[in-house]
């Protein structure tokens, strides 16, 4: 892998992780995301992140961050994330909400206009300190799970998971510029 850093023992992005809490704003997991993904998608690279990116010029669906990519002088739309809050400290994130989110990411996929389909888009779909991974491979429409399995990964506890499968993700993207 060409990315050997790890999101979880950066300083940075430990302190908006701390933010997250039960019922915190939607804002605090989406600002949490943007330093995440920064770290793995830097400007330098070719990459850049947009927020709250809308899915068309007639459109009022809103993805909540995007990394995008340069090639042949062009930018592309690589990965798409919807990201909730963490519900109240009592309940768990049930399998309806995931539902609810990833219907939420597929239907504004699906209303991207722009979309070239020669081209694999990844997704993420976040509840709080969870995360789920996406792929939709070029010529397809449907996200699927991304390495097989549909679970839901903790950035605290499966934090070498997670940082592999953004690594993979990264460099699946960087290949293809």
């Amino acid at each position: 892998m060409a990315n050997l850093r790890k999101y979880y023992v950066n300083e940075l992005i430990q302190l908006y992780m701390d933010t997250i809490t039960p019922q915190c704003r939607e804002d605090r997991v989406d600002h949490m995301w943007t330093q995440i993904l920064l770290y793995y998608f830097s400007i330098d690279q070719p990459f850049g992140i947009e927020r709250e990116v809308y899915t068309a010029e007639t459109e009022l669906r809103r993805v909540d961050l995007v990394v995008t990519s340069v090639r042949g002088n062009q930018i592309y739309k690589t990965l798409f994330l919807e990201a909730k809050r963490h519900p109240a400290p009592s309940r768990a994130i049930t399998p309806d909400a995931w539902a609810s989110v990833r219907a939420q990411l597929q239907r504004n996929i699906d209303k991207w206009t722009d979309r070239n389909k020669d081209t694999t888009v990844f997704g993420l779909t976040a509840i709080g300190l969870y995360v789920k991974f996406f792929i939709i491979p070029k010529r397809e429409t449907e996200l699927r799970p991304f390495k097989v399995t549909d679970r839901p990964y903790s950035l605290r506890h499966d934090s070498e998971r997670g940082h592999e499968i953004l690594s993979q993700i990264k460099d699946f993207i960087a290949a293809s510029l």
